[in-house]
Order: structure tokens, then sequence, then C-alpha cells
């Protein structure tokens, strides 16, 4: 829980899903890099989440901080996170 502690995610990871961070959930997941700021600093993370229900949210920062699933894969910190956007496949952290 170390990310945890410092503001950062913590995801939940599991089996036989779509993604070494897809929870076990079936279905396509989508990489996202959330921003914290916090200490004076930012920290950023790339998480995996489930893109069902992405489209339900007029904002991408709202899917991330509202929606179940996402809360069902990893932690957000909603008080530090500042940003997140969608990264592409080929895109290194």
């Amino acid at each position: 829980m170390e990310a945890h502690a410092r503001g950062g995610v913590v995801s939940k990871g599991g089996d036989g899903g779509a993604s070494p961070n897809s929870g076990g959930v079936a279905g396509t997941c989508v990489r996202v890099r959330v921003l914290y700021a916090g200490r004076g600093g930012y920290h950023s993370e790339i998480v995996s989440v489930p893109d069902k229900g992405l489209n339900d949210h007029e904002r991408l920062i709202d899917f991330i901080r509202e929606d179940p699933a996402v809360a069902r894969e990893c932690y957000i910190d909603a008080a530090r996170l500042c940003s997140a956007q969608i990264v592409a496949d080929e895109e290194e952290p």
C-alpha cells in the first residue's frame, strides 16, 4: 500500500481479465494517466480501467472519480487528483 500512502494508485489486480490490472473484469480496458498534486509537487500513475461507462460521463476525470467500475479496479485519491488523460497503447509511462 505504499502508493496509496503517497497519494498514488493501488491496483487491486486480478487474474483472467482483459489486462494485468483488470481485476478479473471481462471486457475492454483503457489506460489512463492520472496526475496528483501533493507535498509541493506532482505524481503521475498509469492505470487500466474498464471502458464500459466511459461515454456516460461528460469528462474523463468525472469518469475516473465517479464510476463504480473504476473504484473496483483501483484506489483514486479524488481530493488530490488534478487531471486524467487516455494513454495510447504504445506510449511508455
